[in-house]
């Protein structure tokens, strides 16, 4: 009985120490994810510590960016409240939705045609008009990737359910019209050097 009591004692503390072990996990409003080991929430504020590039990182983060904590012992705290005087509009099942849309297309949504197409329109300037000028193309090019509607990368999708929701394809698409922006932009940017290398390489009269 005493064996079996001990065997039991060990085997719990065990198990509590792994549980100890496992970090948190910070879930942002932006979709965006954070593991580490929360050290005090006092002020308004949650401190957690991480490792970045094999260091020891401490990070202050307001409570308004954060959606929840999950506890690596199991517990969960959320921090979103709905409050339309504050502009939280969704409740809070609305609201992980929208998260949930945040990190699949942070995770699976990549606008490679986007990129490829800002190359193309991002060397035309110069070629064409080898002035200041040249560059404005890609900003009109990255105005008008957001027109197209958004398709959600279904290809990788965890739990296909959440599409029924509207408040997870806002959150897809937000995060979705940003990236197409920035890689448009990128891709002009590679474009426009291409294309004045290109022009004063082998179309610049002598």
């Amino acid at each position: 009985m005493q064996k079996a009591f001990l065997s039991l004692f060990f085997l719990s503390f065990f198990f509590f120490a792994k549980a100890q072990d496992k970090p948190d996990t910070v879930y942002f409003m932006n979709g965006e994810i954070l593991l580490g080991k929360v050290i005090d929430t006092l002020m308004n504020k949650v401190t957690i510590t991480f490792m970045k590039k094999d260091e020891d990182k401490t990070l202050k983060i307001e409570e308004e960016r954060i959606f929840k904590i999950g506890y690596g012992g199991g517990s969960t705290k959320i921090y979103y409240q709905y409050d339309t005087l504050i502009g939280n509009i969704f409740t809070v099942e609305e609201a992980w939705y929208f998260v949930l849309g945040e990190q699949d297309a942070i995770r699976n949504y990549k606008p490679r045609f986007t990129f490829w197409g800002g190359i193309i329109v991002g060397a035309a300037g110069p070629i064409f008009t080898p002035t200041i000028i040249a560059p404005l193309p890609v900003f009109a090019y990255s105005g008008a990737v957001k027109i197209p509607k958004i398709k959600v990368n279904t290809k990788d999708l965890k739990d296909r359910e959440r599409l029924n929701h509207d408040t997870y394809l806002l959150g897809y698409e937000r995060v979705a019209r940003k990236k197409q922006t920035f890689t448009a932009l990128a891709g002009g940017g590679v474009g426009v050097l291409l294309g004045f290398a290109t022009y004063y390489a082998f179309l610049q009269e002598e």
